[in-house]
């Protein structure tokens, strides 16, 4: 009777070197010591990886196999479905990628049709294919993923993460969340501490005392506190994208409403409001670890944490070297009977 047998090759945990270990082109990473790094192959033998030769047809004919979720039954030429099963539950194959200059071009694609849970998984190692093969499987997605194909190499033992982190692409999904996060943590950073450089003038403005002023940052913070033990949960509950969206836009409100204040109990509750923005942090971690394996998980954190805190100091230049002096000058220049700093900083906010 047909078996399926389950190659393993694990890396040596010693010298976390040697024969099979996958690495990044960008990061020279290798994957894990002692990963299990899974692509899907029907043997009907445990000689079955001795017939892996070089010989173009035998090649993808074995790479049919690898694809096809049913009993491979052996022929001449190697292993392939039988024609009742193909029949029966046709699986394409992906394409072989045509080489482009400066290497071979991926791109994600997304699944066509229903995901078919394959009726045997087994698992063989990138280094048993031919080397023609090696890179394009490691762009291929696990078999319950919505997509066919990354455009990122991705291990599929971690969840189909990415082990490399190309910064000027945009592809989904690694990339594009990965760029998603840290623009959202940069803009609600910059919602946050935008009204930082003006609290000298708002408190001239609206004659409020020291106390008043460390008052409304203790509550900002707060808020920064608060929301970020709570967005944790939510995203585990439901993703970091949905709780990032909402973040940005529950901070976004009272963002623009800055300018209305007029004393100190709503300056406190409007900073209290606006400190949500701080749990953005929470959701782009927790972004980007989801998005690439633990060997490049903490280069992709640091990149996604120090571009976001960015936001923070963009604030302090933008807004208080730069649109605070703008606006006064307009005011100035128009010849307003009103304080030009009260309207300038109202209108900055």
């Amino acid at each position: 009777d047909l078996f399926t047998h389950v190659i393993s090759t694990r890396i040596d945990e010693e010298d976390g070197g040697g024969e099979g270990v996958l690495t990044s082109n960008d990061l020279q990473q290798p994957i894990r010591s002692g990963s299990l790094v899974p692509s899907v192959i029907q043997c009907s033998s445990p000689d079955a990886v001795g017939n892996l030769g070089n010989d173009e047809m035998q090649s993808r004919q074995i790479i049919s196999d690898l694809h096809n979720p049913r009993d491979a039954a052996p022929t001449a030429q190697g292993f392939r479905a039988t024609e009742e099963q193909t029949e029966s539950q046709p699986m394409p194959i992906p394409p072989i990628e045509a080489p482009v200059e400066g290497g071979t071009r991926f791109e994600s694609t997304l699944r066509v049709g229903d995901i078919v849970r394959p009726e045997h998984q087994s698992h063989i190692h990138y280094s048993q294919l031919p080397p023609h093969f090696q890179e394009q499987q490691m762009h291929l997605a696990s078999w319950d993923s919505k997509f066919e194909a990354y455009a990122c190499r991705v291990d599929q033992s971690q969840e189909d993460s990415s082990v490399e982190i190309p910064l000027f692409s945009m592809a989904r999904p690694h990339m594009r969340a990965f760029h998603f996060a840290w623009l959202t943590f940069f803009f609600a950073f910059l919602a946050w501490f935008s009204i930082t450089p003006l609290l000298s003038e708002v408190q001239n403005s609206l004659n409020l005392t020291k106390e008043q002023i460390w008052t409304s940052s203790i509550f900002g913070v707060a808020g920064a506190v608060i929301s970020r033990c709570l967005s944790g949960v939510f995203c585990d509950m439901y993703g970091a994208r949905l709780i990032s969206a909402a973040a940005l836009f529950i901070c976004g409100i009272p963002t623009m409403c800055t300018g209305l204040v007029n004393t100190s109990i709503g300056l406190s509750i409007l900073r209290l409001m606006i400190g949500i923005a701080g749990s953005t942090f929470v959701t782009c971690q927790y972004w980007t670890s989801t998005m690439f394996t633990r060997e490049v998980a903490g280069t992709a954190n640091a990149l996604a944490a120090g571009w976001g805190n960015l936001g923070g100091g963009i604030a302090q230049v933008l807004v208080g070297s730069m649109l605070f002096p703008f606006f006064k000058w307009i005011y100035i220049s128009a010849g307003t009977t009103m304080d030009p700093a009260e309207l300038s900083w109202r209108t900055c906010c």
